[in-house]
């Protein structure tokens, strides 16, 4: 009889052993999906950062680029002017 008990024990503790691994396994294979998830999310983020710090610098070289032509055209312009006063008071 003593054996029986101790044969019942043994296995109530390996099956609390089991299901102790067991849902250690679970909880472990939960975090790294959550990393992985966490991992993708980040990932995606940066993609999307990347696209808009990638737009926000053609903005700006178009802007850049813009004001540069329309200082140009208005230093030829006042080149111009300056030039025909001094043709016009001379």
């Amino acid at each position: 009889m003593m054996m029986v008990m101790v044969v019942v024990e043994m296995l109530l503790v390996l099956v609390d052993v089991v299901v102790v691994v067991m849902v250690s396994m679970m909880v472990l294979v939960m975090v790294m999906i959550a990393v992985m998830m966490v991992m993708y999310v980040m990932v995606v983020v940066m993609m999307v950062l990347l696209v808009f710090v990638m737009v926000v610098v053609m903005v700006v070289v178009r802007v850049v680029t813009a004001v540069v032509m329309v200082v140009m055209v208005v230093v030829i312009v006042i080149t111009v002017v300056v030039m025909l006063v001094v043709v016009i008071v001379a």
